[in-house]
């Protein structure tokens, strides 16, 4: 149990810290202006394991809801997908950057992943200066903690992917 706490406080501690250093906001004048360009940038939980679309589809119906201008952008996904919400099909925005089983930089190559650096995968797409995002989403660290990484080195990794831009 207590590994269990310190995991969840790590990992809690990480990507809070992240998005907090992570998300690059405009002027206010910017937003009142128009569009909001938004980069979910992540792993699995990002990518959407395990129902299509995860939190993004939720987070885009929420936003239409509340008359927020945006486009989820990002070099996966496309522009428009559907699914089932309160019995009614609702369209959203499925771009993204979100890699399952991605660990933030690649450190320890698990030959069934292949490639498996977050870092890496953003770096080689020159996904986040394509995509210009007002706004970045990072979801990141869960695959590095499983894996049992050392907290300092994940932090150093979160500061290396927020300097994309």
């Amino acid at each position: 149990m207590k590994k269990l706490h310190s995991l969840l406080t790590a990992s809690a501690v990480a990507v809070t810290a992240v998005f907090a250093s992570a998300v690059n906001l405009k002027p206010d004048s910017v937003y009142a202006a128009g569009q909001v360009n938004i980069m979910p940038i992540g792993d699995s939980i990002t990518f959407g394991l395990g129902e299509d679309g995860g939190y993004r589809k939720y987070l885009d119906y929420s936003l239409r809801q509340k008359g927020i201008s945006f486009d989820m952008v990002g070099p996966e996904g496309q522009n428009s997908a559907s699914f089932k919400y309160n019995g009614q099909s609702v369209n959203y925005d499925n771009n993204h950057a979100g890699y399952s089983g991605f660990t933030i930089k690649q450190q320890y190559p698990i030959p069934s992943w292949g490639e498996n650096g977050l870092l890496e995968r953003l770096k080689s797409k020159d996904a986040v200066k394509k995509a210009n995002p007002d706004i970045v989403l990072l979801i990141i660290g869960t695959n590095d903690m499983t894996a049992n990484r050392n907290l300092n080195s994940i932090r150093r990794q979160c500061a290396a992917c927020c300097e994309l831009q």
